[in-house]
């Protein structure tokens, strides 16, 4: 998987849903390891869920299904890219695994199932900083002790 882009080569009536999402990746996924992974990083303090875990043009990758109304351009599907790659890191800190590739499939209200596809480096500074900023404004916003003890 090189670079990030759709592939609508591997496009499929997406009529179908999610069926149709598999449909697509069962296509090129050689072995899935897992589905709905659980996953979490004690350091970047973030849970989520992946939708799969499997070995696709050979590589080991995490994939993601997602729905839109109307189609999406790469630049559309950043904080996606977000996402995945947080799965994969935390994928590897859990598991011990070198996952550094992602795929992204969106089912798209009658059109084709679109195809993203993105490497876990391309997106690691933005993802940091994004959970950074996070972490910060959440800080931010709970009071302190003595804020509370004040307003009472």
């Amino acid at each position: 998987m090189e670079g990030r882009g759709t592939h609508s080569d591997y496009s499929k009536p997406a009529s179908l849903g999610f069926s149709a999402a598999s449909l697509v990746i069962a296509s090129y996924t050689w072995r899935r390891w897992a589905q709905e992974v659980p996953l979490w990083h004690p350091e970047l303090r973030c849970a989520g869920r992946a939708d799969g875990v499997g070995m696709v043009a050979g590589r080991l990758t995490i994939y993601d299904y997602k729905t839109s109304r109307k189609p999406k351009g790469p630049e559309r599907v950043f904080d996606h890219y977000l996402q995945t790659s947080f799965y994969a890191l935390a994928h590897n800190r859990l598991f011990e695994t070198d996952i550094q590739d992602v795929l992204i499939l969106i089912t798209v209200e009658n059109a084709e199932v679109q195809v993203f596809t993105g490497r876990v480096a391309d997106y690691e500074a933005a993802l940091s900083a994004r959970i950074e900023q996070y972490h910060k404004g959440c800080v931010q916003d709970v009071p302190t002790l003595a804020a509370l003890q004040q307003a009472a």
